[in-house]
């Protein structure tokens, strides 16, 4: 039987939710790195924000996107035969 400590299990739920924020690899690797070497608080949180705004700048990609799409469908939809 394994047991893990409350730190193995900490840091099996942080991995996990990294992962579930499409962090990659090498992401959690620096991550973990930076947290493994006591660095401050302000360093993980900087690496957390850089990876927040590449998320919100796909998302806006995305939107543009889907209003191209819309405007095809309303304009197809209004067309006279």
């Amino acid at each position: 039987m394994i047991f893990l400590t409350n730190s193995m299990k900490q840091d099996g739920a942080l991995i996990e939710n990294l992962e579930d924020s499409g962090c990659s690899k090498k992401f959690i690797n620096s991550y973990l790195s930076l947290k493994e070497s006591e660095k401050t608080e302000e360093q993980m949180l900087n690496l957390l924000s850089k990876h927040r705004e590449k998320l919100l700048q796909s998302i806006h990609e995305f939107q543009i996107k889907i209003d191209c799409l819309d405007y095809l469908i309303h304009k197809v939809k209004n067309e006279t035969p």
